[in-house]
């Protein structure tokens, strides 16, 4: 038996297989920009977030 789960930004996918064959797959809305949004909603704007992840991205890129 094999998952596969994917969290997006608007929800996340989980589907359980066996095999070659897809027993299940469902989808909800709990993605990490969603939940940020509705669970922290003062840590960072939900429309900054792009933004603040090429900031922290290019800190990463440059030597010590």
């Amino acid at each position: 038996i094999s998952a596969i789960i994917d969290i997006g930004g608007g929800s996340v996918e989980l589907a359980i297989g066996k095999g070659r064959t897809m027993e299940w797959a469902g989808s909800e809305k709990l993605g990490v920009l969603r939940m940020t949004k509705a669970l922290l909603p003062d840590l960072v704007p939900v429309e900054d977030l792009p933004g603040a992840i090429a900031l922290s991205s290019a800190d990463f890129s440059r030597p010590p």
